[in-house]
C-alpha cells in the first residue's frame, strides 16, 4: 500500500523511494483515463511540443532530493532521508524557481526537528536540500550522470501567500544547464502547456496539455497530467517556450477536475527578484538583436545566462555588448617565441589598454614573463580581426619550427586570413601570410556560424595544417588546408584532403551541436587524428580518424559505441571538460577528461594508443576522485580557464587552470606525469599577489 504522498501535490503519489512506476488510475492528478508521460530524451513528438522543444527546454530542470546524513546531524532526523522530492527550474545562472509547500512538513512526511522539537523552519530545510541536474534517462534508457549543487540560500518564499520559493545555488549551474525564460503575461484559456519535471520522484519526464483558465492566483489545467514530485516544476508555453507559471497542486481525476499552479502575473506582482531577471532577460534579448539581429539561438545558452548574469548585476552596455556578440578575452597557447617550451598569447577584446600579451611561466616563478606587449592604438595591424565573430588559431602553418597566430575575419570585408609571427618580439608583428575577401578562396562556405577549425599535422608534413569541417549538410564536408604552401597561383594555401557531403557517411552522427572534436597523435603515429566523440547516446561513441594517407574517408584507428564497456560514463556530461597533451609523458598524446557534476571521478586521464583491458577502449593512466583532494578547489567552475601546453619546459604536457573569480589563486599549473594523484603544482600565482592577467581573462 502506497503510505504517503509526495509533498503537496493533492494525493499525487507515493514515496520516489517506491518503484518507478508512474502510478495507477484513479490518482487525483491523472486527467482521463491514461497518465501521458515520456521521458525527455526519449520523447517521440507525439505531443504538442517538438523534440527540439524538449531537448533544449530539459537542461534547466532539476530535482530536489534531501541530503542522505540527516540522522548523523538531527537527534530527530524524521523519516525524509536521502528523498528524492520536489522538481525546479533555474531561471538565472544560480536562481532556483520552485514550490514553498516543498519546504514545509506535511501530507504524511516528517521533517528533521530541530532542538526545541519543531520541524526545521523552511529555509533550513531548503539547505538540507541538494539539486540535481540530469536525473533523467539516456535514449537507451540507461540513468545519465547527475550534477549536483547545493543551496546557499531560500531567497524568496511564500510571497503574497503563494506557494513559490526562489533558491540561490552555489557554483552557478546555469553557465553550463541554462535558464529558462519569464514570460511577462499569463496564459489564456486553451493556449497549450508542457511541464518538465520528476513526477513520483522519477528520471525527469514531459507532460502536455492546455490551460483551462485562470482563476486568482491559480493557473488551471485540466488534461495535463502530474504527480507527486512534480511540485516546483516550471509551467511552459508550448509555443513560445517561456515560463508561464509554477506547478504547486493536484486535482485531476479520471472524470474531471483541474491541476494547477501559481500563475506568472501573481508570481512577478509578489516578487521583485523574479520580476529583475524578467527585466534584465528583457534587456538581454533586446542587446541580441541590437549586435546580432536575431534572439539567442538555442546552442547560446551558456552566452546568454552570461548576459543575463551582467544585466542582472547592473553592467554597462558595453560590457553586455562585448558579452552577446562573444568579445571575451582569448588565450592561445603555443611557443610563439621559438623558445621550445609552450607561452600564453593573451589578446584583450576590450578595446582598450594593452591588445596582445605573451607571458611565459617557464621560470616557475609568478607573475611570469612577458615577452611581447602590444597595446590598443599602437597598430592597425589587427583592426577588424578580433571582433566577437571572429577566429584565432595557433599552429606552425608556416613551416617556421615555431608556432604563428592565424586570424579569421568574418565579416564579409576587408581581409580573410593572415597569419601573424610574433618571434622577433617587435610590434605588430610579421604578416607571414593575408587573403582577403575580394580575392580567390578555398574558405567559401566553411567558416560560418557552427562550422569548426581544428589545427594539427594532420597530413604527417612536419607542420601544421588547419582542417576545416563544414556541417551545413551540402558542398564540402570535410577540407585540410597546408598554408606552408599555395600551389595555385592567387590562391592562399593548398588543398591536402578534401571530402563531399554524401561521399562517405563515416561521420554522419559525429559532428552535431553537442559532439567534440578533439585533435592529437593518440595512437602514437608520430603525426595527428581527429577524436570524434559522439554524446546523443546512440551508435558510436569515440572514433578516431587517421587523414595522413589523404584518402577519402580516413582511416578508423579505434572506435567504441554507446553499446560497449566504456571509461566515459559520467565524463562527457554537459559541461565537462577533455583536453589533450602528452600529460604522462608517453611520446605521444592522451586525453584529459574533468568531469564538473561534483561526485565520482574529478579527473581522468586515458591513453588510447594501448587497450589493456579486453572490448575496453584505452588505458586509464590518471585517475582522480571527487574528494580525494582539494588541490583543484575553486579552479573548475564555468567561468574559469584549462589551457595545456609545456608551460615549464618539461618535455610534456601540464594543465594550466585559471581561476576568474577574483578571490584565491589566479593561474595554477599542475603536471600530472608522475601518475600520482592530484599531480603536483609547478606554478601558482595569488589573486593577492601582482600580476600580468588583469584585465587579460574577462
Amino acid at each position: 500500500m502506497l503510505s504517503a504522498a509526495l509533498p503537496g501535490c493533492g494525493r499525487e503519489d507515493a514515496r520516489p523511494a517506491l518503484p518507478e512506476a508512474i502510478g495507477s488510475t484513479g490518482q487525483e492528478s491523472q486527467c482521463g483515463a491514461t497518465l501521458d508521460f515520456q521521458h525527455v530524451e526519449q520523447y517521440d513528438g507525439s505531443f504538442n511540443v517538438t523534440t527540439g522543444f524538449v531537448e533544449n527546454r530539459q537542461r534547466p530542470v532539476a530535482q530536489t532530493q534531501w541530503r542522505n546524513d540527516l540522522a548523523a546531524r538531527y537527534d530527530n532526523p524524521g523519516d525524509v532521508n536521502g528523498q528524492r522530492w520536489c522538481s525546479g527550474t533555474l531561471i538565472s545562472e544560480d536562481l532556483y524557481l520552485t514550490a514553498a509547500h516543498c519546504f514545509r512538513e506535511g501530507n504524511g512526511w516528517t521533517f528533521p526537528r530541530d532542538a526545541a522539537g519543531n520541524p526545521i523552519a523552511p529555509a533550513v530545510a531548503a539547505q538540507e536540500m541538494l539539486v540535481r541536474f540530469n536525473y533523467q534517462r539516456a535514449p537507451d534508457n540507461s540513468l545519465r550522470t547527475e550534477q549536483t549543487y547545493t543551496v546557499d540560500a531560500l531567497v524568496e518564499f511564500e510571497l503574497n501567500g503563494l506557494d513559490v520559493a526562489l533558491l540561490r545555488l552555489n557554483g552557478a549551474p546555469g553557465l553550463i544547464h541554462g535558464a529558462a525564460r519569464i514570460a511577462r503575461n499569463d496564459a489564456a484559456t486553451n493556449e497549450p502547456l508542457a511541464i518538465i519535471g520528476h513526477p513520483a520522484g522519477q528520471p525527469k519526464q514531459l507532460s502536455t496539455g492546455n490551460s483551462a483558465g485562470i482563476s486568482g492566483n491559480r493557473l488551471n489545467y485540466g488534461n495535463l497530467d502530474t504527480l507527486g514530485g512534480n511540485s516546483g516544476s516550471g509551467i511552459l508555453h508550448s509555443e513560445t517556450g517561456l515560463l508561464v507559471g509554477v506547478h504547486t497542486n493536484g486535482g485531476c481525476t479520471t472524470t474531471g477536475g483541474n491541476n494547477f499552479g501559481m500563475r506568472i502575473g501573481a508570481v512577478l506582482a509578489a516578487s521583485t527578484e523574479i520580476t529583475s531577471v524578467l527585466n534584465a532577460q528583457d534587456r538581454v534579448l533586446a542587446t541580441f538583436q541590437s549586435q546580432l539581429g536575431r534572439e539567442p539561438a538555442e546552442s547560446e545558452y551558456v552566452q546568454y545566462v552570461r548576459a543575463l548574469s551582467v544585466a542582472l548585476a547592473g553592467g554597462s552596455q558595453a560590457e553586455l555588448d562585448r558579452v552577446v556578440r562573444g568579445t571575451a578575452d582569448v588565450q592561445l597557447v603555443g611557443d610563439f617565441m621559438d623558445l621550445g617550451h609552450d607561452q600564453v598569447l593573451h589578446i584583450n577584446r576590450g578595446g582598450s589598454a594593452t591588445k596582445i600579451m605573451i607571458l611565459d611561466r617557464q621560470s616557475g616563478t609568478a607573475p611570469g614573463t612577458p615577452l611581447y606587449w602590444e597595446e590598443w592604438g599602437q597598430s592597425g595591424l589587427l583592426n577588424g580581426w578580433v571582433d566577437g565573430e571572429d577566429l584565432q588559431l595557433a599552429g606552425d602553418f608556416m613551416n617556421l619550427g615555431y608556432d604563428q597566430v592565424m586570424f579569421i575575419n568574418r565579416d564579409g570585408v576587408g581581409g580573410k586570413v593572415m597569419v601573424v609571427d610574433y618571434k622577433a618580439g617587435i610590434v605588430p608583428g610579421t604578416v607571414r601570410a593575408h587573403e582577403s575577401w575580394t580575392g580567390p578562396s578555398w574558405l567559401g562556405g566553411w567558416i560560418d556560424d557552427g562550422d569548426l577549425q581544428r589545427v594539427g599535422d594532420f597530413r604527417g608534413l612536419g607542420h601544421d595544417q588547419v582542417m576545416f569541417i563544414n556541417r551545413g549538410g551540402i558542398g564540402g564536408k570535410v577540407m585540410v588546408l597546408d598554408y606552408s604552401v599555395s600551389v595555385q597561383p592567387g590562391l592562399l594555401g593548398t588543398q591536402v584532403y578534401s571530402e563531399a557531403w554524401g561521399q562517405s557517411a563515416q561521420l554522419d552522427g559525429w559532428i552535431g551541436d553537442e559532439d567534440l572534436q578533439l585533435v592529437g597523435d593518440f595512437t602514437n603515429l608520430g603525426y595527428d587524428q581527429v577524436m570524434f566523440i559522439n554524446r546523443d547516446g546512440t551508435g558510436g561513441k569515440v572514433m578516431v580518424v587517421d587523414y595522413g594517407s589523404g584518402a577519402v574517408p580516413g582511416t578508423v584507428r579505434a572506435h567504441e559505441s554507446w553499446t560497449s564497456p566504456s571509461w566515459l560514463g559520467g565524463w562527457i556530461d554537459d559541461g565537462d571538460l577533455q583536453r589533450v597533451g602528452d600529460f604522462r609523458g608517453l611520446g605521444h598524446d592522451q586525453v584529459m577528461f574533468i568531469n564538473r557534476g561534483g561526485t565520482g571521478g574529478k579527473v581522468m586521464v586515458l591513453d588510447y594508443a594501448v587497450s589493456v583491458q579486453p572490448g575496453l577502449l584505452g588505458t586509464q593512466v590518471y585517475s582522480e576522485a571527487w574528494g580525494q583532494s582539494n588541490l583543484l578547489l575553486d579552479w573548475l567552475d564555468p567561468n574559469d580557464l584549462l589551457l595545456t601546453g609545456d608551460f615549464r619546459g618539461l618535455n610534456h604536457a601540464q594543465a594550466m587552470f585559471i581561476n576568474r573569480a577574483g578571490t584565491g589563486g589566479t593561474a595554477m599549473v599542475v603536471d600530472y606525469v608522475s601518475g600520482t594523484a592530484p599531480g603536483t603544482t609547478v606554478y601558482y600565482e595569488d589573486w593577492a599577489s601582482p600580476s600580468w592577467l588583469g584585465g587579460w581573462i574577462d
